[in-house]
């Protein structure tokens, strides 16, 4: 089936580019865009946000086997069977995104995921250093820090691509 996929992308796959800019990949113009990008608020602002949400999310699942099957004693299985809870989490946010985007702009969609995940990242954290973990208390904050995670990536991105844009085609249309 992804061999198909593959080769239906491949053969159906045309420019997406009007006029396509024949400087645009000379090495000179790769690099100004490059430092006019590390030079954009916005861009890094988006780049930012993914990498540290994209790192709790590391760090979440590299310790939840051990802390869910060796700290609170569930089966393997039963751990298997809570990631249901984290797909649930994660999806909460695209589909929230979905209907809050054109009204309040993807740099909102990305502060407030940010803020949707600081809160459940750090009611983690609370939950750690008093020592009152337990299934419900470790999953309920980590779906919350998903669903922010689920506003911020997609919209980062986008954000992160219009800069781009911006940043190789200056009359384009700007992120706000």
């Amino acid at each position: 089936v992804a061999g198909s996929v593959l080769l239906a992308v491949w053969w159906m796959r045309g420019e997406t580019v009007a006029q396509p800019d024949s400087r645009a990949t000379r090495p000179s113009q790769i690099a100004r865009t490059f430092v006019l990008l590390l030079r954009s608020r916005e861009f890094l602002g988006c780049m930012l946000s993914v990498a540290f949400i994209f790192a709790g999310l590391m760090a979440y699942t590299a310790s939840a086997a051990f802390l869910f099957v060796d700290t609170l004693g569930l089966s393997p299985e039963r751990f298997g069977v809570l990631a249901v809870f984290n797909v649930i989490g994660f999806l909460a946010g695209p589909l929230a995104a979905g209907r809050w985007k054109l009204r309040v702009g993807i740099a909102s969609m990305v502060i407030d995921g940010t803020l949707l995940a600081l809160t459940g990242g750090v009611a983690m954290a609370v939950i750690a250093l008093t020592g009152h973990l337990g299934v419900a208390a470790i999953l309920g904050p980590m779906m919350v820090y998903l669903a922010g995670m689920g506003l911020v990536m997609p919209n980062a991105i986008a954000g992160a691509m219009a800069c781009l844009l911006e940043a190789s085609q200056p009359d384009s249309l700007p992120l706000e």
